[in-house]
């Protein structure tokens, strides 16, 4: 009985230590199903990670094709500077060589002018002369007469015999008379040939004003293409502001795609937004290409005007020597009319009415011819002046023009400065998105290790509980004390043992939480810090 009673005691100690252990269990079944619910979230958590890993390979693959658009609009951009540099140097070219042009056909209609009133002034100097050496014989006759008169009146008043002599004297002069009446139809024909020369003039004249005006329309339409390559450039500013201010928004949702990368919604927002840039850089990217073709073409078509342009800029100091010496024989007529109106009094003192009448004729033409021939060239001297002053202007203009060249050479500095510290930016975030991905990835390996080990430990539990629940069973069937006493101490190994087993499980979850803590905190550290 006594054995009885304490084999009953050791019974009822181990039914309460049973119960101990059944609460233990319980316990352990619900740290147990905490860990199933920690690994369903983490196992939730590995699939938004695939996900996010998805997406962020589509966002590279989407920055590596802007970075490859990016450095096909530095070069296109580079082609256009380069083409519109071209395009300015042509329009400078072509504007000079419209004024070489113009001053050349000018000098050429001057320097036929000068020609033409070369040979009126040697013609009219050869006949100042001849009327010069026609009026000294005519004094000299005149001198020879007046002698012979004094002589035949001495004569006369000496003898009354000498009257054979005296006609004799008559018939010379009335032979000198005719021979002064056929100069005097001479001095009328050469006054009808100088109102000839006269009216040419006034033909020439009238000629040079309808070029003139040809002239002044051809400047016009140089004035409307400089206005128009004004425009065109003008248009290629906005259009490098625009790609500025494309570049601009481009870092802008950069910088916005980094800071929302954690959330799903507002990232496929940003990937629309960049998927719609992509596609309109690409429509840009196009147009630039369309329109460097354009100006290649026009370059092409423009290299053989400028070609010529150069040989006749060569041709301009030949022409500039002309004008000078056209000026040096407007000099000599200026000179050679004072000479006219020393001859003039000379011819009035020794010439009759008639002759002096003509000879004013004479005069009077041959001024007015020096006076028109005078005021040409003063037109000339204030058409040079005028495009002087065109020269000038479109010197300034050309000036500004390449101020603007400079600064649009600024700005596109900037631009590649900037889009280098993107580049780099983006690299240096690809390294860090990159090493979270591995971690991510280790983590991941890590989780799926934990799940298989927590398998293996619910296969041992539940083999465990199919032990107790037989060994229960075979103590309630057992009466006999040896198998009751057998059994009591397998009992008691058993549930040692499942102590063990559960504190050692329990250790392995401890550990397997708090590394997956630990790297998770360091997994937000490190997005954190990509941020």
């Amino acid at each position: 009985h006594d054995t009885a009673s304490a084999r009953i005691r050791e019974l009822e100690e181990s039914i309460a230590q049973h119960g101990l252990l059944s609460e233990e269990h319980k316990a352990a079944t619900s740290r147990i199903k905490e860990l199933e619910e920690s690994a369903t979230q983490h196992h939730a958590l590995s699939e938004e990670h695939k996900a996010a890993t998805t997406r962020i390979k589509d966002l590279e693959k989407s920055a590596a094709e802007h970075e490859v658009l990016y450095t096909q609009y530095d070069s296109a951009s580079e082609r256009i500077r380069e083409l519109e540099e071209s395009a300015a140097q042509h329009a400078l070219l072509y504007a000079e060589h419209e004024k070489a042009a113009v001053r050349i056909k000018e000098l050429e209609e001057s320097a036929a002018h000068y020609d033409s009133l070369s040979t009126q002034q040697d013609a009219a100097n050869t006949r100042i002369r001849e009327l010069e050496e026609s009026a000294a014989q005519h004094e000299v006759d005149m001198k020879a007469y007046e002698s012979r008169m004094e002589s035949l009146q001495e004569k006369a008043s000496d003898s009354g015999n000498n009257t054979h002599a005296l006609q004799e004297a008559l018939d010379d002069t009335s032979k000198k008379l005719a021979e002064a009446l056929t100069r005097a139809s001479t001095l009328e024909q050469q006054t009808l040939e100088l109102q000839a020369l006269q009216e040419r003039e006034q033909h020439e004249r009238d000629e040079k004003e309808e070029k003139l005006i040809a002239l002044q329309s051809q400047f016009n339409k140089a004035e409307t293409e400089l206005v128009n390559h004004k425009h065109r450039h003008e248009e290629a500013l906005k259009e490098a502001h625009e790609a500025h201010a494309s570049n601009e928004n481009l870092k802008e949702q950069l910088h916005t795609l980094n800071e929302s990368i954690s959330n799903d919604a507002s990232s496929q927002e940003v990937i629309q937004k960049l998927e719609e840039d992509v596609a309109s850089k690409s429509g840009e990217m196009e147009a630039l290409h369309s329109r460097i073709k354009e100006l290649e073409g026009t370059k092409e078509d423009s290299s053989s005007e400028i070609a010529s342009l150069k040989m006749q800029l060569e041709e301009l100091p030949s022409f500039m020597e002309r004008v000078t010496v056209l000026e040096k024989q407007v000099d000599d007529a200026s000179r050679m009319g004072a000479e006219l109106a020393e001859v003039k009094e000379r011819m009035r003192s020794m010439h009759s009415e008639q002759d002096v009448a003509q000879l004013r004729n004479e005069i009077e033409v041959l001024r007015e011819s020096t006076q028109s021939s005078f005021m040409q060239l003063s037109a000339a001297h204030s058409h040079k002046e005028g495009l002087e002053g065109m020269l000038s202007d479109s010197r300034t203009k050309c000036m500004k023009l390449m101020g603007d060249i400079e600064s649009m050479k600024a700005v596109q500095k900037s631009m590649t400065e900037a889009t280098t510290g993107l580049n780099d930016e983006l690299n240096e975030r690809n390294y860090k998105m990159q090493e979270q991905n591995n971690n991510l990835d280790a983590a991941l390996k890590r989780m799926r290790q934990a799940e298989v080990e927590v398998g293996e430990l619910r296969k041992v539990l539940l083999h465990e509980k199919d032990g107790r629940a037989a060994a229960e069973a075979k103590l309630k069937s057992m009466g006999d004390e040896t198998v009751f006493n057998s059994g009591n101490i397998s009992t008691e190994a058993l549930h040692k043992a499942h102590n063990s087993k559960i504190a050692q499980i329990e250790r392995s979850y401890e550990q397997m939480i708090t590394a997956m803590n630990d790297e998770s905190k360091m997994l937000r550290e490190q997005i954190e810090m990509g941020e």
